[in-house]
């Protein structure tokens, strides 16, 4: 009976979660998030219950949601794996969690009616499929950051 131990080939070898940047990049991902749509909700327009008491269409707004998340989610799953040897889906599906989750609670935490404000701003189905395009434009961004490396 052999009590040698098998590794994986060193392509395969299992690395850590870098938790430092994900967080970080979660985070700054929000900022630069709120940075870009804030800009747009006041120049078009934003629902009442995302902070704005005007009325008349938001479909600018509306659309630039969405869009934002998916394309800065992207960069901050690309920017993010750039420095990981292995993992990489795996740092950019966390990124997309951890800035959501950062989203969901700093949401929850405003007064003027909080998560159930924003989403009835939304409406339930595109406040929940932002979430997943923020979430699935990070983890597209380590998927494609793994195959320019491999």
């Amino acid at each position: 009976m052999s009590t040698a131990v098998e590794r994986p080939p060193s392509g395969l070898a299992p690395s850590r979660i870098r938790w430092l940047r994900v967080v970080v990049a979660g985070i700054l991902l929000e900022f630069a998030l709120v940075a870009v749509l804030v800009p747009v909700g006041a120049i078009f327009g934003a629902p009442p219950g995302l902070g704005s008491n005007q009325t008349g269409s938001y479909a600018v707004f509306l659309t630039a949601v969405p869009v934002a998340c998916f394309v800065l989610g992207y960069l901050a799953g690309w920017i993010v794996v750039r420095k990981v040897s292995a993992q990489f889906v795996a740092h950019g599906l966390l990124v997309g969690i951890v800035a959501t989750t950062f989203y969901l609670v700093m949401t929850s935490l405003v007064p003027q009616g909080g998560l159930q404000a924003a989403i009835a701003g939304y409406g339930t189905i595109h406040f929940w499929g932002t979430q997943i395009l923020r979430i699935a434009g990070c983890t597209l961004g380590g998927v494609l950051q793994r195959k320019d490396r491999v």
